[in-house]
């Protein structure tokens, strides 16, 4: 998936293993067309589902389904990267904000994430 709008381009895609399934999103300054420049990178756990840009806010959903073993669960929660917080891990939501119905043994959460689209205000 690609945005454009006037020296910025956004390019949307996915990356998995055999573990997980991850987002990427790639911001790029193109204000001289021969050489973008990379301006920030972000990862956030789940499938592509879909996006929209509106104003200077990307919206992303992703389908994220928690890879568990045993009693290692800490994986459950989504998280994402961002290049300008030092592309460290971080959890996207808390447990306490989580919703869901009693006696499901399996889970997909649908992760929507606001995505300022300057480069410097974190998600």
């Amino acid at each position: 998936m690609l945005y454009i709008n006037g020296d910025t381009l956004v390019v949307i895609g996915r990356t998995s293993s055999s573990t997980t399934t991850q987002t990427s999103v790639y911001i790029y300054d193109v204000s001289d067309r021969s050489a973008p420049a990379l301006e920030r990178f972000l990862t956030i756990d789940g499938s592509f589902n879909g996006s929209r840009r509106i104003g200077e806010t990307l919206y992303i959903l992703s389908s994220y389904s928690p890879y568990t073993y045993g009693d290692d669960t800490s994986a459950i929660l989504p998280t994402y990267k961002d290049s300008i917080e030092n592309s460290e891990s971080k959890n996207l939501i808390e447990c306490t904000d989580v919703q869901y119905f009693p006696r499901e043994e399996e889970f997909t959460y649908l992760v929507t994430a606001a995505i300022p689209l300057d480069t410097e205000t974190p998600i």
